[in-house]
């Protein structure tokens, strides 16, 4: 029986982590008394090997029902080895619809919300990337913003003719 156990733990972490198989990079990081102010700026690092594949970047949102705004607006800037800034741009992100409805995966009060930020993506060189991202809504300090990351995965198509 012990045996039978094992192996149907290991057949659950095996197709658990199989399922995800584009995910290239992802890290959230939670904002302290679910607050993002705005002196908080996120840094990601992550290696990038393949400079052939195309990539989808994508930023990752999760707030509550009491967030008062129907988007966000993100400063993004991507860097390399040598911090040349090869994307430094802000980013609206759009949290609800005008009726009010939150948009993403909600749960309860808690909605999470993945947005692309740029689709097949081709880095130049392999090696060493930075992400920042920083939130500039005018309000110095966002209630209810529970954590932002960042996601890189290879696009799903990947023919000589997307690039």
């Amino acid at each position: 029986m012990h045996q039978f156990a094992m192996l149907c733990l290991l057949m659950i972490v095996f197709f658990s982590v199989g399922c995800d198989r584009n995910k290239v990079f992802e890290e959230n990081r939670d904002m302290p008394n679910y607050v993002w102010e705005a002196d908080n700026t996120l840094l990601f690092e992550t290696e990038i090997k393949d400079t052939d594949l195309l990539y989808n970047l994508l930023v990752n949102i999760r707030h509550s029902g009491l967030y008062k705004f129907s988007n966000i607006w993100l400063k993004v800037k991507l860097r390399d080895e040598d911090s040349t800034h090869l994307i430094d741009e802000r980013f609206e992100i759009l949290l609800a619809e005008k009726s009010g409805k939150w948009l993403g995966d909600c749960s309860g009060d808690i909605c999470d919300l993945q947005a692309t930020f740029r689709a097949k993506y081709q880095f130049n060189e392999a090696g060493t990337y930075t992400i920042v991202l920083q939130q500039i809504m005018r309000q110095e300090a966002l209630p209810a913003i529970m954590s932002a990351g960042f996601r890189i995965e290879k696009a799903e198509k990947q023919s000589k003719s997307d690039k």
